[in-house]
């Protein structure tokens, strides 16, 4: 089963009543997104901490290209983090001949432990040339970075990058250019984030991800004829205002939950409909009101196919 398909099919089941904490918002730097994607590592290690491992040994030699000390310091363990924080994927339906892409190219970050972390100075150690800035009574650090890993017109190239230790435990990585430094003057005036319209409803899950789709500039659907095994969720994006899916670790494996929301209510069934005929007996749709809610449980020995092809 592929990731698409987890995220977009359900069995009708009660809403969920995960455990968590709402995800922290206080120190994303932008207002108004448009789309959210929140991870618990630290509640996902025994699953996904044999992948978190050569991603986090492979950082020294990522930071080290991108002009740091890669060597000089490491991040916290999967166990340690309680929260990752970004803007959510962009998004790629294929058409004819082409392939599909999810690429999660945020320009920003946040990393949240559970124990206090000296993240200034990992920071340092990484980039020692990195310049310490004031700004209303907040400190944050600046690094260049060099762009050649990017290949392309991107060799050669430089850009600065803004870290901010907002407390013990949160650590704000964004780039200059971006929304990174109006964090604080927001903090300073008591300004608070308006998250994505159905946010509210996966942000307890482990892994939540909530969009409003009348800002489509991350969403790209071709203009031709799509593969016929990708045009049920093209459509059904097409046919969804706002959608939030949350997953978490159950005892039959890896759920999802997802809720979306649309004018038309009817054809949002109808899409989610055919979704679902993609998926024999496992499947049901289940709409109320102005939304559908779907869930669908994938086997934890699954779960490795989750990346697989979108053919």
């Amino acid at each position: 089963m592929s990731l698409a398909l987890a995220l977009l099919l359900a069995a009708s089941a009660p809403d969920p009543e995960p455990a968590c904490d709402p995800f922290d918002l206080t120190y994303i730097p932008v207002e108004n997104p448009t789309r959210l994607f929140g991870l618990r590592p630290n509640l996902l290690d025994g699953l996904f901490g044999d992948a978190w491992r050569p991603v986090a040994a492979a950082l020294p030699e990522l930071v080290t290209s991108l002009g740091g000390c890669g060597e000089a310091g490491r991040l916290p363990d999967a166990a340690d983090l309680v929260q990752v924080i970004s803007e959510g994927p962009s998004l790629v339906i294929p058409g004819v001949g082409e392939k599909g892409a999810v690429a999660f190219g945020s320009d920003w970050l946040v990393l949240r432990t559970g124990d206090p972390f000296d993240w200034a100075g990992l920071v340092m150690a990484w980039f020692p040339g990195a310049v310490r800035v004031e700004r209303a009574g907040h400190t944050y650090l600046t690094a260049t970075v060099m762009l050649d890993i990017y290949g392309g017109e991107w060799v050669g190239r430089t850009a600065e990058v803004y870290f901010y230790p907002a407390d013990s435990r949160s650590l704000l990585a964004a780039v200059t250019d971006g929304p990174g430094p109006a964090l604080i003057d927001r903090l300073k005036a008591g300004g608070r984030v308006t998250p994505p319209a159905l946010w509210a409803a996966v942000e307890r899950f482990p892994v939540a991800l909530a969009a409003d789709f009348a800002d489509r500039t991350w969403l790209t659907l071709p203009d031709g004829p799509a593969r016929p095994g990708v045009e049920p969720y093209a459509e059904l994006l097409r046919a969804t205002g706002q959608m939030a899916v949350g997953a978490e670790v159950s005892a039959g494996g890896m759920r999802f939950w997802a809720v979306a929301a649309a004018t038309d209510v009817d054809t949002l069934t109808d899409r989610f409909r055919a979704v679902a005929a993609r998926v024999a007996g496992t499947a049901r749709v289940k709409p109320a009101g102005s939304r559908v809610t779907t869930t669908v449980t994938v086997p934890l020995e699954a779960l490795a196919g989750l990346g697989g092809s979108n053919r």
